[in-house]
């Protein structure tokens, strides 16, 4: 069907089309709005579980919280103006198809305040659903920082140690001297006195290491004991006859260096368990001094050494010093000071014997370290005592790793793999917040894409701006513009105009006379002539006056 109406001059044509009105402005704030949700759920995902002095990067390092902060407020901002740009499109839309002014009214009230959609009642629409949605959704900025939190955890990971700790046997010599005519060994040397004064008063065993950043396990190289024990079981019977004495549990460490310098025995013995008749339990042990290896545990510059089971072989290397002399005079030993120093700190003899009750003859700490029953079997043959042997040789092996640490120096160093487990502060995501924030910001997308639907029916940029829609007003300083430019245009040609709201006449002047109410005369002051409030040119109005009515 021909147009009803024939173009005349010039302007800015009518020009719809799909592609040449499309919101390209509006619609990339709803994709950028997406881009916003996938760079949050980006953040949160790659921060989830990180050490927070490795996030995003190490050396420059941000709290998510931030970036989801920023991401949340740019959101908002492109869904409000998302917003703006789809009620211009939805309000001139219902202007072409054609609407009541009240509805017209409504559509631009509805956009610009969250209140008149909400109060909107039997008037709501989609631009009052997409306004409240828009207003609602800024509070998916605190569930998003809600959604990165820190924590604190243990990471265990790979770790090259340097242990300054000499891998060298004991030297010849080091631990104490005969000074009698027997074998043993009856005085320490200063070194090796130090080393038991650090051990009777449980002093922190310090060690020298780079690499360790929390706490360390690995296996270091040191001088210590191959270890042999075997057990068998001993038959008693306590018939507690008057003055006979019952053996129930000795500790013996034995050391003779001038029939064997690199070996020493432990020999323990106990009663186990309640009853007068039973089996005791003797365990035999043999250590060599040999190199072996450490698990050790790493703490700051403390180390600790983990328990050693009997059926573990760590022995690298066996070592045989040679033979010892002993007599009048001072003769030095490799390893007979530690073994005189165990005998010392352990050697015990515990007996029971028949008073009137079975009593308690002991030498030694077994007797009362060890004691395992409770104190209703005292004075009976149901006292019992726990197995001391491991107690002892792992004194013997802490001394003697005591003494490794006492002869390393700097240029004693070890390369070792550990495995280093340190409590890093982390980031925590939460992604049920992430997803109620994720949720608003997508519905309020979709519920505003509907407001540029029929854009393609428009024949050019339009705006919600009162210039553009008072000229479609035909307001009298607007006319004799482009009918149809956009607001861009229509600043070009009109922007320069100075513009008042007052009073006119209807010829378009300042009123005569204000004294008047609504009327003036003409110049002969015959004919009385309306004044109306509008606005127009700087000379053509005049102030409005208190109490004064004006009609149009």
């Amino acid at each position: 069907m021909p147009p009803l109406y024939r173009q005349i001059g010039g302007g800015n044509p009518w020009q719809s089309g799909f592609v040449k009105r499309f919101p390209w402005q509006g619609i990339s704030a709803l994709f950028g709005v997406i881009l916003c949700v996938v760079a949050s759920a980006l953040v949160l995902r790659s921060s989830n579980g990180t050490r927070i002095d490795l996030w995003p990067a190490e050396n420059h390092t941000f709290q998510p919280a931030v970036f989801l902060a920023l991401f949340s407020a740019l959101a908002n901002t492109l869904l409000r103006f998302a917003l703006q740009e789809g009620c211009a499109i939805t309000w001139w839309r219902e202007v072409i198809k054609g609407k009541s002014i009240i509805d017209l009214h409504r559509y631009w009230f509805y956009g610009a305040s969250a209140k008149a959609s909400l109060t909107s009642g039997k008037h709501f629409n989609k631009v009052a659903l997409g306004c409240l949605l828009t207003t609602i959704v800024v509070i998916g900025g605190p569930l998003l920082q809600r959604g990165s939190t820190i924590t604190s955890a243990s990471l265990a990971g790979a770790a090259t140690l340097s242990v300054f700790l000499t891998p060298d046997p004991l030297p010849a010599y080091f631990s104490g001297f005969y000074m009698t005519r027997g074998s043993d060994v009856n005085l320490l040397t200063p070194s090796f006195a130090q080393v038991v004064r650090e051990f009777n008063s449980n002093s922190a065993m310090k060690l020298n290491h780079t690499g360790c950043s929390g706490v360390c396990n690995t296996t270091v190289t040191a001088a210590g004991f191959d270890q042999k024990c075997t057990t068998t079981q001993l038959p008693y019977n306590i018939s507690q006859q008057s003055g006979v004495t019952y053996d129930v549990g000795s500790i013996v460490i034995n050391f003779d260096g001038e029939i064997q310098s690199g070996a020493m025995q432990v020999y323990t013995t106990f009663k186990p368990s309640s009853g007068c008749v039973g089996q005791l339990v003797a365990t035999t042990c043999d250590l060599h001094i040999a190199t072996v290896r450490y698990p050790i545990t790493i703490t700051n510059d403390t180390v600790t050494l983990a328990a050693r089971s009997n059926t573990v072989n760590d022995t690298i290397e066996s070592q045989y010093p040679p033979l010892e002399l002993a007599g009048l005079g001072v003769w030095p030993s490799t390893i007979g000071g530690i073994a005189f120093a165990a005998d010392r700190l352990y050697s015990s003899n515990v007996t029971m014997y028949e008073t009137g009750i079975l009593a308690v003859e002991a030498a030694g700490p077994m007797s009362y370290t060890y004691i395992a029953s409770d104190e209703r079997s005292y004075g009976t043959c149901d006292m019992f005592w726990t197995d001391p042997t491991a107690d002892v040789v792992a004194a013997i092996r802490q001394m003697t790793f005591r003494s490794a640490i006492y002869l390393s120096n700097d240029s004693t160093q070890q390369t070792v793999q550990a495995t280093d487990l340190a409590t890093y502060t982390l980031y925590v995501s939460n992604f049920a917040y992430l997803s109620g924030a994720v949720s608003l910001m997508i519905l309020n997308t979709c519920v505003l894409f509907p407001l540029f639907l029929g854009w393609w029916h428009l024949g050019r940029t339009t705006s919600l701006s009162p210039i553009e829609v008072a000229k479609a007003f035909r307001a009298p300083l607007l006319r004799d513009s482009d009918c149809n430019g956009d607001i861009n245009m229509l600043l070009n040609e009109t922007g320069s105009r100075k513009a008042r709201y007052g009073v006119v006449n209807e010829q378009g002047l300042a009123p005569i006379n204000t004294l008047s109410t609504h009327w003036d005369s003409n110049e002969e002051g015959m004919e009385r002539i309306k004044r109306r409030l509008e606005i127009g040119s700087l000379g053509s109005v005049s102030t409005p006056l208190d109490g004064n009515t004006y009609h149009d």
